[in-house]
Parts: C-alpha cells; sequence; structure tokens
C-alpha cells in the first residue's frame, strides 16, 4: 500500500490536454493541495503501428511531474487496441451470432480501436508486450509511485464475446467445474453431446446457458484478465503496488448486460477501488444515501479502497454540480475511510461525446467554484496526511448480504422481451439491486451504519447481530449453513422473500421443506404473483406496500407477526437456538426503496432498539444531520454533514481535548456544541 493519503487527479488522455498546456497546468497543482496525477497509456496511441512505440508525451509530463515535485499513477488503457490487432490478427469480438462487435470510438475511447477480444492469443501476446515496454520504460522514475492495470474492467454487452477463441475457454471452464458432460447433464438437465460442443446461448429464455456465460465473463475472465497485466507488471517492477477500479460496482451493475464481480476480481491486484457512478446534483435523499452505499459496498471489497474517478461536475450542457454537492460527496468517500480520491478529470473534456465533461477545472485551465471547494479539502488533507491515511470504519452490528450469483439470475429473470432478444424487458423488476438498496437507505434512516458482506466470505457472521438477505434466491450449502450458526448463536436474519428459491442449475426448488436451510425456515410457498403496492401489510405501526412479489407461506411452527389485507400470513418469525428469522411475504427493502413508507422504519426499529444496535453519533435525520465515525489509532474521528438549507446546532459530548479540522464551522468541544452553516461539513477529532 501507499505510505500516505493519496489525493489527485487524472490529467492526461490523448489527445487531451494539449503540449502546450501540460506545464502550466501541472504547476497549478499545489493550490488545489494535489500531489498525485495519472496518465492513462492508451496501446492504440503509443503503438501506431506494429512494434513502434511512441512515448514522447508521457516521457515529457514525467519530466514535468519530476519538475513540479509530483506523483504519477500510471493507468493502461488496454481496450483502445491499434488498428493492426483487428486487420492482422482478427482480434475482433463476436456476438452470440458470430457477427462482429465492431471496434469503434467511444468518449473514454476516443482515439479508436474499442476493444479487442483479449481471449484472442495473438491479441494478448501484443498486448503483454506493450505492458512490458511501458513498465520497463518507466519503472525506473521516481516519480511513479502506483500502476492502474485497467480502467473499470467490466463485460459488456450481454454477448460479450463469443468468437472462436472465447468458446474454447468457456467450455474448458465448465469442463473444470463439472467434470464429464454426464454429470454436467444431469445437474442442468439437458442433453447436451459434449463440452467440446456447447455454443453461446441462443437465446435467454433457459437460464442456465444465460447463466453460466455471463457468471464466466463477469468472475472468471476478468480476474483472469486483471491477474494476466498484474503478473506482467510484476514481472518487471516487484515493489510498485498495483490497483484496479470498477465503474459501476456490483451492487449497482445490470448483471446480465454490463458486468464486473468486483469480489472475484479485487483477489487479482493489491488493492481495488471504484469509479463513483452518482447524480451529478443530490436532489433527492436516495441520491445522497447512494453516495454512501457505493463507498461501503466497495470498503467490504478491500479496506484500502480508492475512489479513483469522482466527477467533480458534469457539465456536458447540464446544469453545474452545486459547491454544496461536491462537498458532501467528497467528506462521504472520507467518511467511509477511502484511502485515496482521484478526480476525474483536470480540465472539462473538449471532444467527442464527453465534450464539456467533469472537469475539475473549466475547459481553458481557469479556475472555478468547484475547484476552490477541492482546493479547500485538499488543504486539509495535506495538513492531517497521517490521519486521513490511518483512518478505518467500526465494525457495524448490521451486514447486508451481497451474492453475485442472485442479482445475476434477478437480472436474467429480467431479460428477453422475444427469442434472440437479450435487451432487458419493460417492466423489469431488478429485485436483489433493489432490494438492498432499499434497505440499505431504511438503515440510514434509522442512523444505523451498515457493512456489506458477500457470501463467499463469512468468516466474521458471527460479530454481527442483524443480517438483511436481500432476494437471496440462489443459496449455496456452505451459506446456509453459515447462516444457520449465525442464528444459532443468537443472531436475527431478515430474509426477503424468494430466499432459496431457487436451486444451483437456476431451478425452482418444489419448496423449502427438502432445501439444505429448511432449519432456518420451516415453511413453504403455497402462493406467489406480482405486486406493485396493491396490497398492504398491516403492521401495528401501520400500512405497508407489497412488491414486488406477495408470497404466502404456510408453516406450522411460526409466529405470524403481520398479515395481509385479506388475513392471511405476510409475515413469519422462527426461532432457532437462540437467534431468530424473520421471513418477509414481500421484500422489505424492495417496499421501501419504491414506498419509503414510515411504518417500516418505526416497525425495524423495535428491533434495533431491543438489540442495542450502534447508531451513529450525530444523526438528526429528519433535519438534514448525518454523520459517520471513525478510528485511527487512539483517536476518533466525527465527521458532520448538514444537508439542510438552515444553520444547524450539533450537541455532543465532545470532550475538552476535541479539535475541529475543516475551519468552516464553530466548535466548542468543552461544551459540547458544534454550530454548522447550510451544506457545510465538520471534521471532529477526539483524543
Amino acid at each position: 500500500m501507499l505510505s500516505q493519503f493519496v489525493y489527485g487527479t487524472q490529467y492526461y488522455r490523448a489527445p487531451t490536454p494539449l503540449p502546450e498546456e501540460w506545464e502550466k497546468d501541472i504547476s497549478k497543482f499545489d493550490s488545489l493541495g494535489i500531489n498525485y496525477f495519472q496518465i492513462r497509456a492508451q496501446w492504440r496511441w503509443n503503438e501506431p503501428r506494429e512494434g513502434v512505440y511512441c512515448f514522447d508525451d508521457i516521457d515529457r509530463l514525467f519530466e514535468i511531474a519530476g519538475k513540479c515535485d509530483k506523483k504519477v499513477i500510471f493507468k493502461f488503457m488496454l481496450e483502445c487496441a491499434p488498428q493492426y490487432i483487428f486487420r492482422k490478427y482478427n482480434g475482433v469480438r463476436r456476438d452470440f451470432n458470430g457477427q462482429p462487435l465492431r471496434e469503434g470510438t467511444n468518449g473514454s475511447m476516443y482515439v479508436g480501436g474499442w476493444w479487442p477480444c483479449f481471449e484472442n492469443p495473438k491479441v494478448r501476446d501484443h498486448a503483454t508486450r506493450f505492458v512490458e515496454k511501458c513498465v520497463i520504460r518507466y519503472k525506473d522514475f521516481p516519480q511513479l509511485v502506483l500502476w492502474n492495470t485497467w480502467n473499470e474492467p467490466r463485460s459488456r454487452p450481454a454477448e460479450d464475446c463469443a468468437c472462436e477463441y472465447s468458446i474454447r475457454i468457456f467450455r474448458k471452464w465448465l469442463e473444470s467445474k463439472y467434470e464429464n458432460i454426464e454429470k454436467f447433464n444431469s445437474f442442468f438437465g439437458v442433453r447436451e453431446d459434449s463440452f467440446s460442443t456447447i455454443s453461446a446461448p441462443g437465446m435467454p429464455h433457459g437460464y442456465w446457458d444465460f447463466f453460466l456465460f455471463r457468471k464466466w465473463r463477469g468472475t472468471s475472465v476478468l480476474a483472469e484478465r486483471i491477474k494476466w497485466v498484474y503478473d506482467t507488471i510484476r514481472k518487471h517492477d516487484t515493489s510498485r503496488p498495483i490497483m484496479a477500479h470498477v465503474g459501476y460496482s456490483s451492487c449497482i451493475q445490470d448483471t446480465a448486460r454490463d458486468t464486473s464481480d468486483d469480489f472475484s476480481i479485487s483477489k487479482s491486484t493489491d488493492f481495488y477501488g471504484t469509479s463513483f457512478p452518482v447524480e451529478s446534483s443530490l436532489k433527492t435523499q436516495k441520491d445522497e444515501v447512494l453516495c454512501g452505499l457505493i463507498v461501503d459496498f466497495i470498503r467490504h471489497i478491500d479496506k484500502n479502497f480508492f475512489v479513483h474517478e469522482l466527477y467533480p461536475d458534469w457539465g456536458n450542457w447540464t446544469m453545474p454540480v452545486s459547491v454544496e454537492d461536491l462537498r458532501f460527496k467528497v467528506w462521504t468517500i472520507l467518511s467511509r475511510a477511502a484511502k485515496g480520491i482521484v478526480y476525474w478529470q483536470y480540465r472539462a473534456e473538449r471532444l467527442g461525446n464527453e465534450n464539456n465533461l467533469a472537469g475539475l477545472v473549466n475547459m481553458d485551465g481557469r479556475f472555478n467554484n468547484r475547484s476552490i471547494e477541492a482546493g479547500k479539502i485538499g488543504k486539509i488533507i495535506n495538513q492531517n496526511k497521517e490521519l486521513f491515511h490511518k483512518l478505518n470504519v467500526p465494525r457495524s452490528d448490521v451486514g447486508i448480504l451481497y451474492d453475485f450469483d442472485s442479482a445475476l439470475i434477478s437480472q436474467i429473470e429480467d431479460t428477453g422481451r422475444d427469442l434472440w432478444d437479450f435487451s432487458i424487458k419493460k417492466n423489469a423488476i431488478n429485485a436483489f439491486n433493489q432490494a438492498h438498496r432499499g434497505m440499505y437507505e431504511l438503515f440510514f434512516n434509522l442512523s444505523v451504519p451498515v457493512d456489506y458482506m458477500d457470501t463467499r466470505d463469512l468468516e466474521k457472521i458471527l460479530d454481527y447481530r442483524i443480517i438483511y438477505a436481500p432476494y437471496l434466491t440462489m443459496i449455496k450449502p456452505e451459506t446456509a449453513k453459515k447462516l444457520e450458526k449465525f442464528v444459532f448463536n443468537g443472531g436475527l436474519l431478515l430474509a426477503d422473500e424468494g430466499f432459496g428459491l431457487r436451486q444451483q442449475n437456476t431451478w425452482l426448488h418444489t419448496n423449502y421443506q427438502n432445501a439444505e436451510w429448511k432449519n432456518l425456515i420451516p415453511a413453504f410457498w403455497i402462493d406467489r404473483v406480482k405486486n406493485n403496492g396493491e396490497d398492504k401489510i398491516l403492521l401495528p405501526t401501520g400500512k405497508v406496500s407489497v412488491t414486488p412479489m406477495r408470497t404466502v407461506f404456510k408453516s406450522e411452527s411460526g409466529i405470524v407477526l403481520a398479515k395481509y389485507m385479506n388475513g392471511q400470513p405476510a409475515i413469519y418469525q422462527f426461532t432457532y437456538g437462540k437467534g431468530n428469522i424473520i421471513l418477509f411475504g414481500s421484500s422489505i427493502g424492495y417496499s421501501f426503496q419504491k414506498f419509503a413508507e414510515r411504518p417500516w422504519i418505526e416497525w425495524i426499529g423495535q428491533y434495533i432498539e431491543k438489540r442495542i444496535i450502534r447508531k451513529n453519533p450525530c444523526d438528526n435525520i429528519e433535519k438534514g444531520i448525518y454523520s459517520r465515525t471513525l478510528k485511527a489509532d487512539n483517536k476518533e474521528v466525527i465527521i458532520i454533514f448538514n444537508r439542510s438549507k438552515m444553520k444547524q446546532q450539533v450537541n455532543y459530548a465532545f470532550g475538552k481535548n476535541s479539535y475541529e479540522i475543516t475551519g468552516e464551522v464553530n466548535f466548542n468541544g468543552k461544551y459540547g456544541k458544534v454550530t454548522i452553516d447550510s451544506g457545510k461539513v465538520a471534521c471532529i477529532v477526539l483524543e
């Protein structure tokens, strides 16, 4: 890992900024508190013809970095391949019908060649050679501090990629998992002749084939791809850290059509990060909540995470980002103990469909009010480098489960309006992602911090008091055993309808009584239909809407906690060992995401109070006051946001040795008071 917090910006992605602008721009970084900048080496740009390498631009930028005492992050842009890759080595990707996914230009790959098939061995060989040329050339430069293997690794579209090389590797992957074709056929209930004749999915309606193909692309392919670049770098540079960062993290992806399994990919690199795809203007609480959700999710992937593309503006001829919203985004990232923030990008872009987009400064290099705000924050970070580098988030008492298989099958259920159609349906539900997002927001309204947990890594599950399972439809036996142990030892499991609905071969279970989790849920469903809030659940705290499904369970041992309007049971409670399971006949998270009804908050709040769940220290959600607690050695840090439209006073026992580091609030630690203007943030250190 790096020895200090990284506060930087993406700077160069050929052809912009122009060479005559470089030194003037970089010399201004000090006034913004920026000590790091990123260079994107584009394969097509720096190897315009086979074996001909042109690094004059990068050489000069390293020279300027040394002159201005700035550190360089080097990112490879391999997806923009040279023309010879497609014309000489047939590097084009192909869809499920064998038709080319033609290379071309998009905003982030303006120079073209976007993107080839890296399962083609000739493409891989030449890309390896390019990476090696870069590493050997720049590894001895003292300005270089970090390698970034890939710009937002992801598999898209749904039909990525069915060329001969990809299908060959896909078949080997299947064989490695299922050993022989007889076991494969028995497991999925199909009649394939051999692994060597399995082809790409023809349509999404069988589920199993599309599920396997997209899982392979989103997990194995991407993880191996990053590991290949990692190993190529490490072969020549054994000391510097190497990272990768996702674009749309798993928690918000359309898993069937644009995916990257963060959990798998992160194992292929030293540390991991994310871009920050939130609304440019935070108009609603949902917008604000998503800012925290993304970084809390990526934090469970890697505690040393970076936010590697924070958009200080969106531009593109839309309304500019307000200073207050930029401030909120940056401090939200800091409040989850990120180890670095890299703005995308320094100058607003002037070309392609990203024109007038996302600059920290204006297109002509002039500062604006967002530049000034970023500079203020940079100064605070630089004055407290050790503190921000050491910050960590205390473990929460509440966890939300993330399961890649359940997220993927949820999206596949939403796929295929017609035959041979892999687009999303008009009436798509997106059950898994909407459910976990809604529950995160519900806990936010209860001032309860949340940890995400991947179902493939539940070793610390016993440290939690409450676990939420959002549409966990595909439960592996080992996951069921760990959840069973969690409940048996006194935990509370909140389970949406659909819990364990599908077997690992994507089939539906006929009922729960023969499943691996029958100890957790001694019930079976007798009726399941879509519902969009037409029916209600009658909680003691009020009515709440049923969505996206209305399921009726039958159980001989469960206690009915709430009923539908017609009197049928809607929520069951089961006891197992010292703990409890609450099974919802719909989805509490999905319902709250869509309708945000107050009775859900009050009802779940009773369980929070009963189990003495740790809360954020200074929250007053209704008044727009949000807070987070962090730790650094023997220090505690409390970050407080005032998102209201008026000045607010917050009272808390900060202690006489506490101090505030932004300098933009009225703080009195002795008397436990801090006064925060509208849109401002307080960062208080308690010793």
